[in-house]
């Protein structure tokens, strides 16, 4: 499970100090959003980390003689930790003996090389005899890893647009935020610009709204300065705003009255 968005992670990231707690969407938009290259436990510089993919944690299934798989011997034990993934030297080993198994763009994320090679099934679903939904687990599976990891993070973190190209498979993305802008209002649709300014999603991830909904979503997701007439991401950048940009009443605050400002 990732520490950061607490979601169980298909691929995590290995760094020099080897902790592989953080999943690779967290690793990516940390590295190319908010430009940290520390790790999030231990606040090491990690220039360089490996993306792979996360050994799967499912118990292997009994088997008897007829071909029927059968419970396990303690049903409700908790299925057995997952093996950890490779440590950062096997990996820098593994990169010096086969460079060609490893991607890194040099104008994508920095530092961050991309094992694509293809993660073994999970033992569960390769035991002999699971019957219909093995075999239906085993081909979602399949069919989740039938494109590269590298491949599937070049196309969400791409530049694409949203409505005509959601998965990002387009080769070619629009070089700048403007053209990607421009080409949206064809569809009669924009991204939020507070939502952009902020920097904290890659633009798939970001929705296109009907123009005419956008001051809805404006009033609904964002911050709303009455003196300014602007709208701040959160509660983080609107009390940032507020500080700097207004006053607040020192004899009020002490008296326990907060966030009460003036223009």
């Amino acid at each position: 499970m990732c520490v950061i968005c607490a979601d169980r992670a298909e691929a995590v990231a290995v760094g020099p100090c080897d902790h592989s707690e953080i999943c690779h969407h967290c690793c990516l938009r940390l590295r190319i959003l908010y430009r940290d290259a520390r790790c999030p436990l231990c606040k090491a510089d990690n220039a360089t980390v490996y993306l792979t993919a996360a050994a799967s944690s499912a118990p292997a299934a009994t088997v008897a003689e007829g071909g029927a798989p059968q419970p396990q011997p303690q049903p409700h034990a908790p299925p057995p930790p997952p093996p950890p993934p490779p440590s950062f030297e096997e990996l820098e080993a593994a990169r010096a003996r086969a460079p060609d198994r490893f991607y890194s763009g040099k104008r994508w994320a920095l530092g961050v090389h991309v094992d694509k090679a293809m993660p073994d099934p999970p033992p569960a679903l390769l035991a002999p005899g699971g019957g219909v939904a093995a075999a239906a687990a085993l081909r979602a599976w399949q069919g989740r890893w039938r494109v590269p990891l590298h491949v599937q993070l070049l196309q969400w973190t791409s530049r694409s647009c949203p409505v005509c190209d959601p998965l990002g498979r387009n080769r070619r993305p629009f070089g700048t935020p403007k053209e990607l802008r421009e080409h949206l209002l064809t569809h009669g649709r924009v991204q939020c610009p507070v939502c952009v300014q902020a920097g904290r999603r890659f633009p798939l991830e970001l929705e296109a709204h009907q123009i005419d909904d956008l001051p809805r979503h404006l009033a609904r997701a964002h911050k709303h300065c009455a003196f300014c007439d602007e709208y701040y991401y959160g509660d983080d950048e609107m009390y940032d705003h507020m500080k700097r940009k207004h006053f607040h009443c020192g004899i009020c605050q002490a008296a326990g009255t907060h966030h009460l400002y003036f223009a």
